[in-house]
């Protein structure tokens, strides 16, 4: 699990709900918002219970995304929410990866 410092806490994820840039994905959409220079990468993943009713899988896909967002390296301090798609359930890590890979390379 990714630590404290690095998730969004309330007040922040509902700030970059209202101002961040949207990106659609096949499996992923993505919310982005530059931070302040000086400030580090923060994270926040959001699995619907549309997506699986099952917790157990939920928190699979969220804590492989935590894990491929904290490798990746970015230019600039960036708050990313990522709303999964329902198209995530049949994926592995490595397609996952690719997935996220792609379209958050031009950051």
């Amino acid at each position: 699990m990714i630590s404290k410092k690095k998730r969004l806490n309330r007040a922040t994820f509902a700030e970059i709900i209202k101002k961040s840039k949207k990106i659609e994905g096949k499996v992923f959409s993505y919310r982005l918002h530059f931070l302040k220079n000086g400030l580090k990468h923060r994270f926040s993943v959001v699995v619907s219970s549309k997506v699986s009713s099952k917790a157990v899988i939920r928190n699979k896909i969220r804590r492989q995304i935590y894990e491929i967002l904290e490798k990746m390296t970015f230019s600039k301090g960036v708050a990313i929410v990522v709303y999964v798609k329902k198209e995530a359930l049949g994926l592995d890590y490595m397609a996952i990866n690719k997935e996220i890979s792609n379209n958050l390379s031009n950051i």
